[in-house]
């Protein structure tokens, strides 16, 4: 009894033992897999994803996974479907909500998911190398997740071994893979999967729009079980690559069941819209009548005259807000900018100084970096950082009208859409340097 006693302690020992040098090893091969990862490509797009979901109004959407072309290019019916539309029409976000889609729904099977949020402000950090590498890096991602490694041990490890391959090869001499090189090994990572779904995101934003195509098209073309969704703004030169038969459109336009709900949670969620409509009923049926009319199936419209009416005071100023409400989003930029100019000076000023840095940065800033260069630029003569100087997230968006935001996950600061950038470049400078807001701020 005593020594079957000892024999049961010894083995759970021996047991305890093995866990313990176990972990050490699995930790040693996740960091080096990590490695390997970093080396393929530095872009993560997955806090890009949450920042984007984050934004996404509950309950909008659905229409696009229940329309005909996507649920054809979802069954494989046809390979690839372009989705065209117009600036701030909610191109991204319906992106963000395929994916989560394709996520919930194939996260059982061997199945992966490659997506692609192209950026205009980090066209420095999305090179063609990096952004090829992400393929890979995506392709490896999806199998070390604990439920897909345990049920596939055999497509994790034989994906890591082609990036460790490929890897030792150019270690040495620190080169990098050839175009040819990448699209031999994605092959044959491809061909480890029932499916690949590839969602790119903007792509008329990416400045190697054409290389990037190709590359893709390439491999859809060596591995039939893959598919390719684009979405961007409608053009001839992207739309071209989508004219074969395996190919289909779908034109991505804010729904205006999908507007008035935004704007009804607005209406409900608002401080400052409580505030002004609840002596007047009938007006918060005013706002969302004639909001979701002049948002013309784009949601940053809508956004925009959000953010325009809420800076009234009464009731009466609201009602003649709506009747003047500009159309188009040039239009728009014009009364936010005359907001911005004719706030009270000190507001003025910060805000101006604000647009300044977003618009100047060579890379967005965090909001505690945007907050430091803010403080500092408010006395350049200050041999250190005062505290006091720095200003709060709140004012930092409040002055501006809309036009910045907050990122909610990555705390970075941008531009509330790209069509900013560019009415920014079209109205006030013939280059970056020359920006008006520069100038007005004096720095």
């Amino acid at each position: 009894m005593v020594k079957d006693g000892y024999e049961q302690i010894n083995v759970n020992f021996k047991n305890i033992l093995d866990v313990i040098q176990e972990h050490p090893r699995e930790e040693n091969k996740h960091n080096d897999r990590m490695k390997l990862l970093e080396w393929l490509s530095p872009l993560n797009f997955w806090t890009k994803h949450s920042d984007i979901v984050a934004q996404q109004q509950a309950g909008t959407g659905n229409w696009i996974l229940e329309s005909p072309m996507f649920q054809q290019w979802e069954d494989k019916k046809c390979r690839k479907l372009f989705c065209p539309g117009m600036p701030g029409a909610g191109k991204t976000v319906a992106a963000s909500i395929i994916i989560n889609y394709l996520s919930a729904k194939l996260k059982q099977e061997n199945v992966a998911i490659v997506f692609v949020y192209c950026n205009y402000k980090e066209r420095d950090k999305q090179t063609y190398s990096a952004l090829v590498g992400s393929i890979g890096r995506q392709l490896a991602s999806t199998t070390v997740i604990p439920d897909f490694e345990q049920q596939y041990p055999e497509v994790t490890q034989r994906i890591f071994n082609l990036i460790q391959s490929l890897h030792d090869k150019h270690s040495i001499n620190n080169t990098s893979p050839s175009n040819d090189e990448y699209q031999a090994c994605y092959t044959k990572m491809l061909a480890l999967f029932t499916h690949v779904y590839f969602v790119v995101d903007a792509l008329d934003e990416c400045e190697h729009r054409d290389n990037i195509l190709s590359t893709l098209q390439e491999l859809l073309r060596a591995v039939p079980q893959s598919s390719l969704l684009v979405t961007a703004r409608d053009s001839h030169h992207i739309g071209n690559w989508f004219k074969a038969e395996d190919s289909l459109r779908l034109a991505i336009r804010a729904d205006e069941g999908d507007v008035r709900l935004y704007l009804q949670t607005q209406c409900r969620t608002n401080g400052r819209l409580i505030a002004l409509c609840q002596r007047s009923p009938d007006l918060m049926n005013s706002v969302i009548d004639t909001i979701a009319r002049k948002a013309d199936g784009m949601f940053l419209v809508a956004k925009l005259h959000i953010d325009a009416i809420t800076t009234k005071t009464n009731p009466r100023d609201l009602r003649k807000a709506l009747e003047t409400l500009p159309s188009g989003l040039a239009g728009i930029y014009d009364t936010a900018m005359d907001r911005i100019l004719t706030q009270r000076e000190d507001f003025r000023i910060l805000g101006l100084r604000v647009l300044t840095w977003v618009l100047g940065s060579i890379r967005p800033l965090t909001l505690v970096e945007f907050q430091h260069a803010l403080a500092v630029s408010a006395d350049l003569d200050a041999q250190d950082l005062d505290p006091d100087l720095i200003p709060d997230e709140d004012i930092v968006t409040a002055v501006c009208a809309g036009l910045v935001r907050v990122e909610v996950n990555s705390a970075s600061v941008s531009l509330v859409h790209y069509t900013t950038q560019e009415y920014f470049n079209s109205r006030y400078c013939a280059g970056m340097h020359d920006l008006h807001v520069i100038r007005a701020v004096g720095l």
